[in-house]
């Protein structure tokens, strides 16, 4: 069986940290403390995944998810 998931933790201290796993593997994981790019098996899998999600939208001028009245 297939699973996959993109996780997305909003810390208290303001930093972000997202895991994307597929069926167990870690494909990619950012924390943006560290001001680097994504890292794992497969890092460009993440922003496929947060873009299918929504996540960019506001960059192309759509409201989506972390979008600002």
């Amino acid at each position: 069986m297939n699973t996959e998931a993109v996780a997305i933790w909003a810390l208290l201290d303001s930093t972000t940290r997202i895991a994307h796993v597929r069926s167990g593997k870690l494909l990619a994981s950012y924390d943006a403390r560290h001001f680097q790019p994504p890292e794992g098996a497969e890092p460009s899998f993440l922003n496929r995944a947060l873009t299918d999600a929504g996540f960019f939208l506001e960059e192309n001028g759509e409201s989506g998810i972390g979008s600002r009245p």
